[in-house]
């Protein structure tokens, strides 16, 4: 569950229905150019959820598709320079292994080790329960 309201909160993001405060991280978009935006989201919702009440396979994947169609078709769907790229020199050997062992870093490192450990037994659980081995 953790993993599908990641993956909501990012499409809510860039479809700018949820947008950065300052107070708050987030608000909900209310006013102003962004909601000319909202019909493709609001667009591929609705397929989706159609879909998904008449039990069609991969019902989210062909409402995804929908709003990308109407998206490109609305000319609002900017087009990757690249589809596969090598990072820039620059940026490649930038990465500080030393600093990210520090004990600065360590709680974050704790947190994301230990909820990786959860979420993978938990899908392990599940998993094995539907397959009648626990």
């Amino acid at each position: 569950m953790d993993i599908g309201l990641f993956i909501a909160f990012i499409g809510l993001t860039k479809g700018n229905i949820v947008v950065d405060h300052p107070a708050t991280l987030v608000q909900l978009e209310k006013k102003g150019a962004l909601m000319e935006d909202w019909g493709v989201f609001w667009f591929g919702f609705a397929v989706t959820a159609v879909l998904l009440v008449c039990r069609i396979p991969g019902s989210i994947l062909w409402g995804i598709l929908a709003a990308a169609r109407l998206a490109a078709g609305l000319g609002k769907l900017a087009t990757p320079e690249v589809i596969v790229g090598l990072p820039r020199e620059s940026a490649m050997w930038q990465l500080d292994i030393v600093g990210a062992l520090t004990l600065q870093c360590f709680p974050f490192i704790f947190v994301f080790v230990y909820m990786d450990i959860f979420d993978t037994m938990g899908t392990l659980i599940g998993v094995s329960e539907q397959a009648g081995l626990m």
